[in-house]
């Protein structure tokens, strides 16, 4: 529960609209969190409602069910626990409420800003439950908070994951501002689209999200932007600033995947400079990072990384400009120098010592020889640790990954073992052992000669010299110097700091040189700047604000950089947002919780702490207590100056902005002087490694020019260590003030290391510290969004319905209109206007609430869009009809004149038809004279083909008879045998009975018994054998018919070449024919010649206002003419050119067609020996051996049949090809011809419409349908979908045709179809010469020489010119056709033809089937 008017309960109270308190007070919320020592706070459930006047509740614990996989030492707690609890102890005397849904969960939210409840127990477990779920990022309005998972969560930092990031924050979003400028500077934009088409979070928080806005900023408003990442060690600072650098520097390699999606970039190549840029990264790791008890890989330095983008120009996807990486540089903070001389327990020094140990021999031997077999325990400043992995990798394979990156900057070869040998000099530094010298109590001397022995050889000085600038110093004393003694302590706190300086001096080295190979040459890396060119986008990494239980210098220093980076966001969000509200008249809120000057001023004051401390470091003797009770003394009134009785004299507290902190002042001045002493400076200035001599000569110059007296007090001053970090801040701050800031908050969940879960204790130590709490409080309680009076007025003026007085004063009618537009909502605090606040220029409002009341006026201005859309839609229809009605009467005179046209273009027309009809009644007396010549022929040729069919059915009655002679002669021969078997069988079995009768009267014994089963044995072996011999006489003979089968084959295939010549002679025939048809298109063309200017003379009589119009029709005319003229030349051309192809080709069958020929009869020959050699081999071997006669005839059967299989297959292929080529020049010769044939009939009826039935006489109309006729149906070659080459498989539609016209129930009767008859044919039956094709139609159609020679069916030139009509195949479409696909009227297209059947006769007439 939260007190009545929180600003916590805004959310949940607007969305329960009603009176305010009343409303409040009746709501009993029982979902609560209460305070707990282990945990901070537990949820838990009021048992019963809490009065005003009570002080204490009584609360059952709401243990969640994976509290125990979610808290570390969840299972201490009792669920079901109930506790009474003090009201005091929590704010307002209220508990904090819980974020509960409608099941009773605790709400997560993406983005703290938008829980209901916002306080520190909501913000705990919407982190907690994010954690466990695997989502490690949570927003905190403008912040992002990010909790380590401590494992890699898949998919988390994928490529399509950045890819989304930035196609839908930067490319994508530009291009839509782009637009929306380019609308506004034109006019036609709008306010609401400004704040509707901005890039919203509408996205999963990320940190690409963070680095995504900042390269968005950069390439919109070209300010610098700086990403300030900060939390305490093991937070996983390191690595968000890896994953956001690795992105920055990708991004611009993104840009043709978004904007430009059909653009194929391929793989793109990783610029060079951005390459070396993530190399140098482990540099930073090997030589600033160490182990500690928090982290394997914690970083003991704060690093600011600054990307420099440059403009370049490019055309891709519609971006004139995109920022490129072009360098980068890295300034460095507050190195943990300490760690190089100490480190605590289950700790370790800094990574590149180990590395350096674990590599290989032979390089150790090179750096130094004393470094060869050596360990870890061999040199006292490392000692011994478990440690020998660092992120799932080894320490060798560390050493390959550093030695890799130092080659990057330019450190390899002689400048890299100067660099390791600076290394052993600092190992080798602390293996030094200090004891009391024996001559003097108060010297000391050094006790390990050897290890000494082995600095002067990796350093190139004298032992004695290093031990005496050791262990004595010399001390001026007026103008004379005096060399004193120090003790052992002493020389030890020296050599340590000889080794961290060092050390110090190594890592400054290393930066540099990084900073030299990355950064611009016009840049100096080494300082922040923004006086140049570029753009910039900018890393901090720094520590969290820290407070452990003994806080020292660092922690002094860490927490100073967090007071000035919190210092700087409350300025940048929350005191200019202050100030402009005070000067508007605005209740303003409270920043005093947040702000920090009073700190800084402590901190940095001219009397401040760190000025103090310079002081006393400058003073001889300075130390600890001094400087405390100076401190204390100065700022004993002070508020943020922390005094208690209690502390120790080297103690002293400060109030942060996060907590209270208590320093321990010991070693403050040691560590803040950080100076070598002279002595020592000198020694290290003899050294002969390049590295160490350069860079302490360097600081020995820069010494000796330090000023003497009070000067040299204060440039002593100015070199202490916080000085330095402090002008290293100022100049942060400064830099930081020409950029855009973004914040992300690194939190560590637990101690362990351990993924989901969440210690309560460490999270809300580092919430508190980072004040994000008390932030969002603040920013919950600003009004983000503002307008001045006059655009209010005049963007909303439109949504009142008042009558509003113009007079009034702009505020005033402001505020009556926004009181109008927020009555019906009600705040927590009971009234409407804390939506919105009316300053003295300026209306200023809530989040969501400018958007709401400008949705509310896009509704408006729509609603009257509609209006005056639907008055212009009316007045266009109105006009777009009376231009239609203009239209109308305009097309009716156009048709009435049109008609007039047509009715004088028919008059036209049927005059040119009459004197088409006098020529058409001309050329019809020559075409029967043809006709009658054409019968005379066909008479001739049936009077010889009946001779010879007379003379051919004499020969054949002639053999038949010879033929039933030998067959008589054959059978009585095969008769008197078998009757010479059967006597014989008969005689013998008479013997055998008369030999039995006689056995009968004899008494039998055995033997004669024997004998009787013996002879009725051997009576049964000789009748069986002599059946044997009788069916092999009947195989011979079978085989001998089969002989001279083959041989009248062959005839046949002699005929059927004397029948391709004769083919050949008909093709040469119809060539002629081709030639008369070119000579009397000739004399057409002359009369239609004749005719055209018949009827030029009469045109020329006609009235002038017809001249024009047949000027064009004769105009026409000429170029038909011309097209003509030209198509014939061309028909003439390509019809000589055809017929020479033809030639050539039959030439060549008849060729191919002879050789095969010869081949087939030499190969008949030797079969035909062959067969010989094997029935007299079989006539020798039949005495003896019946079953070896038998395989041997089966083997020669077998090789017949293939013999004559292969002959049949290349002669039917040989006779294919043939008679294609020769079909497809009959096509082309008939495709020419009907593109010169003119004044064809269209259809069946306008051929002949008396044709009747040769059989019976009837008429045309007794004709009908056969409806079951299916055997018409042909397949088309697949191979190359040309109907001319489809080929009927007679065999599949025999079976057809028998079933539908063949079979005794069908309407055909016992008539066959034309298809079957032909079918039948191939089967060699006897056909009934009545049913042949040529008696299907009347004598007058058949009077062409050409014709099927197997059929005898015969097509004169005008049946010819009638079935070739254009728009049809060149062929007849015929089904009832010739006997094989070589006959010209064989069916040539894919359709179904339909078959007419004269129901007197049932004979079948077949028509064509027009498209």
């Amino acid at each position: 529960m939260t007190k009545e008017g929180d600003v916590n309960d805004t959310k949940s109270d607007a969305e329960d609209p009603g009176d305010g308190q009343l409303a409040k007070e009746s709501l009993f919320y029982p979902h609560v969190f209460i305070t707990d020592d282990k945990f901070t706070w537990l949820p838990a459930k009021l048992t019963k409602p809490v009065g005003i006047e009570d002080n204490t509740a009584t609360v059952e614990l709401d243990i969640p069910g994976d509290w125990s996989k979610s808290t570390v030492d969840g299972e201490t707690v009792d669920r079901n626990e109930i506790r009474e609890v003090n009201l005091k102890d929590y704010p307002d005397y209220e508990l904090p409420k819980q974020n509960i849904d409608r099941s009773g969960k605790l709400l997560a939210e993406e983005d703290m800003s938008d829980l209901p409840n916002l306080h520190e127990a909501s913000v705990l477990y919407n982190l907690k439950d994010r954690h466990y779920r695997n989502l490690p990022y949570t927003r905190v309005g403008d912040i992002t908070v990010a909790m380590n998972p401590f494992h890699w969560i898949d998919g988390l930092y994928s490529d399509e994951k950045r890819r989304f990031y930035n196609d839908n924050l930067i490319w994508n979003a530009i291009e839509k501002e782009r637009e929306m400028k380019e609308k506004m500077e034109a006019g036609k934009g709008d306010l609401q689209d400004s704040f509707f088409n901005k890039p919203v979070d509408t996205f999963a928080p990320h940190v690409y999200e963070t680095s995504a806005y900042a390269y968005h900023d950069l390439m919109t408003t070209e300010q610098n932007q700086s990403i300030l990442v900060s939390g305490e060690s093991g937070a996983g600072k390191t690595e968000t600033v890896k994953i956001v650098l690795r992105h920055i520097a990708t991004i611009e390699n993104s840009i043709s995947t978004a904007a430009c999606p059909t653009e194929d970039t391929g793989d793109l190549e990783q610029p060079e400079i951005v390459s070396k840029i993530l190399k140098v990264e482990p540099i930073f790791e090997a030589f600033g990072n160490a182990v500690t008890r928090h982290n394997n890989n914690s970083s003991r330095f704060g690093k600011f990384t600054s990307i420099y983008l440059d403009k370049k120009e490019t055309k891709r996807c519609g971006f004139e400009s995109v920022y490129a990486v072009t360098g980068s540089s890295f300034v460095t903070y507050l190195l943990e120098k300490t760690r190089v001389v100490s480190h605590g327990p289950g700790e370790r020094s800094f990574h590149i010592f180990y590395h350096l140990l674990n590599a290989p021999e032979e390089f150790k031997a090179s750096v130094w020889d004393g470094l060869k077999d050596t360990t870890q325990e061999s040199f006292s400043y490392l000692g011994s640790t478990e440690i020998n992995q660092i992120d799932d990798r080894s320490e060798s394979q560390l050493w390959e990954a550093i030695q890799t990156s130092l080659a990057v900057i330019g450190v390899e070869g002689e400048k890299m073992i100067s660099l390791m040998r600076a290394l052993c000099i600092v190992l080798q530094l602390g293996n030094l052992t200090f004891s009391p010298d024996p001559q003097d109590a108060e010297g000391s001397v050094i006790s390990s000669q050897d290890e000494l022995l082995k600095l002067s050889h990796l350093m190139g000085i004298d032992p004695s010299v290093i031990e005496n600038a050791i262990t004595k110093r010399k001390v001026k004393a007026g103008f004379d110097w005096i060399e004193t003694k120090v003790t052992a302590a002493d020389s030890k706190d020296s050599c340590d700091a000889l080794a961290k300086k060092i050390y110090a001096q190594l890592f400054a080295m290393l930066k540099e040189n990084i900073n030299e190979s990355t950064a611009p040459a016009d840049i100096d890396a080494n300082i922040n700047s923004s006086d140049h060119k570029y753009g910039c986008i900018s890393m901090l990494d720094l520590f969290g604000f820290e407070s452990f239980k003994v806080n020292r210098f660092e922690q002094l220093c860490i927490n100073y950089a967090n007071e000035r980076i919190q210092h700087r966001y409350v300025v940048d969000n929350f005191l200019s947002v202050k100030d402009e509200y005070e000067r508007e008249g605005i209740e303003t809120f409270d920043v005093s919780d947040i702000e920090n000057s009073a700190v800084l001023k402590l901190l940095e004051g001219r009397m401040g702490v760190f000025s103090i401390l310079n002081d006393e470091c400058v003073r001889p003797k300075g130390n600890a207590e001094s400087f405390v009770y100076k401190l204390k003394t100065i700022y004993k009134d002070s508020y943020h100056l922390v005094v208690k009785n209690l502390d120790r004299p080297w103690e002293f507290s400060i109030k942060h902005f996060a907590a209270t902190v208590k320093y321990d002042a010991r070693n403050f001045v040691a560590r803040n002087n950080d100076q070598l002493p002279k002595d020592v400076l000198e020694c290290v200035c003899k050294c002969t490694n390049d590295i160490i001599h350069s860079r302490f000569e360097t600081i020995a110059s820069e010494r000796a020019k330090q000023p003497t007296g009070i000067r040299r007090k204060m440039g002593a001053a100015s070199a202490t260590v916080c000085t330095k970090f402090r002008n290293k801040i100022i100049e942060l701050m400064e830099f930081l003030l020409t950029s855009k800031i973004r914040y992300i908050r690194c939190i560590k969940p637990n101690e362990n290391s351990s993924p989901h879960t969440t210690d309560h204790l460490v999270t809300m130590r580092q919430l508190g510290s980072a004040g994000l709490v008390k932030a969002v409080n603040i920013a919950r309680e600003i009004y983000p969004n503002s307008l001045s009076h006059d655009k209010v007025w005049v963007r909303f003026r439109c949504l009142t319905r008042l009558n509003i007085d113009e007079n009034l004063e702009v505020k005033e009618k402001v505020s009556i209109l926004l009181n109008e537009q927020f009555k019906d909502q009600v705040s927590s605090s009971g009234c409407h206007n804390s939506f919105y606040r009316v300053g003295a220029t300026k209306v200023f409002f809530k989040p969501g609430q400018l958007e709401l009341i400008e949705s509310r006026r896009a509704t408006r201005k729509q609603k009257a869009a509609t209006i005056i859309n639907n008055r212009a839609k009316a007045y266009r229809k109105k006009k777009d009809f009376q231009t239609l009605k203009r239209g109308a009467i305009l097309v009716q005179a156009l048709a009435r004149r049109n008609k007039e046209q047509t009715e004088l273009k028919k008059k036209k027309d049927f005059i040119l038809a009459i004197q088409c009809a006098i020529r058409l009644a001309r050329a019809r007396r020559t075409l029967q004279k043809k006709k009658e010549d054409r019968a005379a022929t066909i008479i001739q040729n049936s009077q010889r083909s009946r001779i010879a069919r007379k003379e051919y059915t004499r020969y054949k009655n002639a053999a038949d008879m010879l033929l039933r002679a030998m067959k008589r002669k054959l059978n009585r021969d095969k008769f008197d045998a078998a009757l010479a078997v059967v006597v014989e069988r008969a005689r013998m079995d008479e013997r055998r009975k008369k030999i039995l009768s006689k056995l009968a009267n004899i008494e039998k014994d055995d033997i004669l018994k024997e004998c009787e089963v013996l002879i009725q044995y051997l009576g049964d072996e000789l009748y069986d054998e002599r059946g044997h011999v009788y069916e092999v006489r009947e195989k011979l003979r079978k085989e001998q018919e089969k002989n001279a089968q083959l041989r009248a084959k062959n005839e046949n295939l002699e005929a059927t070449t004397e029948a391709q010549k004769i083919g050949t002679a008909q093709l040469q025939t119809q060539n002629r024919n081709l030639s008369l048809r070119l000579s009397s298109l000739n004399q057409s063309k002359s009369s239609l010649n004749t005719s055209l200017r018949d009827l030029r003379r009469a045109e020329s009589t006609r009235a002038s206002e017809e001249k024009k119009r047949f000027a064009l029709m004769q105009n026409e005319m000429s170029t038909r003419i011309d097209q003509l003229n030209s198509s014939f030349e061309q028909s003439f051309q390509v019809q000589d050119d055809e017929v020479k192809r033809l030639k050539r080709k039959l030439e060549v069958a008849e060729k191919r067609h002879k050789d095969s020929i010869s081949s087939l009869k030499l190969e008949h020959q030797g079969i035909i020996h062959q067969y010989k050699d094997s029935i007299s081999s079989l006539k020798l071997e039949h005495q003896g051996i019946i079953h070896q006669y038998e395989e041997d005839l089966s083997s020669m059967l077998s090789a017949l049949e293939e013999c004559k299989s292969n002959h049949e297959s290349e002669y039917s292929s040989m006779k294919e090809s043939l008679m294609r080529q020769i079909e497809e020049s009959e096509a082309a010769l008939c495709a020419q011809q009907m593109k010169n044939t003119k004044n064809v009939p269209k259809t069946i009826d306008d051929v002949d419409p008396s044709v009747k039935c040769r059989y019976c006489g009837a008429s045309s109309d007794n004709w009908k349908r056969n409806p079951n006729d299916q055997s018409m149906k042909m397949k088309v070659d697949s191979k190359n979908n040309d109907p001319r080459s489809s080929k009927v498989k007679l065999e599949e539609h025999r079976t057809d045709s028998q079933s539908s016209v063949g079979s005794e129930n069908s309407v055909g009767g016992k008539r066959r179809s034309a298809l079957y008859r032909r079918s039948s044919r191939t089967r060699r039956e006897k056909l009934d010469p009545k049913l042949k094709c040529y008696n299907a139609w009347e004598p007058n159609m058949h009077g062409s020489i050409d014709g099927c020679e197997r059929c005898m069916y015969y097509l004169t030139d005008e049946e010819r010119r009638f079935f070739d009509i254009k728009g049809h195949h060149p062929r007849i479409n015929l089904v009832r056709g010739g006997c094989s696909p070589s006959c010209p009227i064989f069916p040539r297209n894919e359709h179904e033809h339909p078959v007419r059947i004269c129901h007197k006769c049932y004979h079948q007439t077949h028509v064509l089937m027009l498209k």
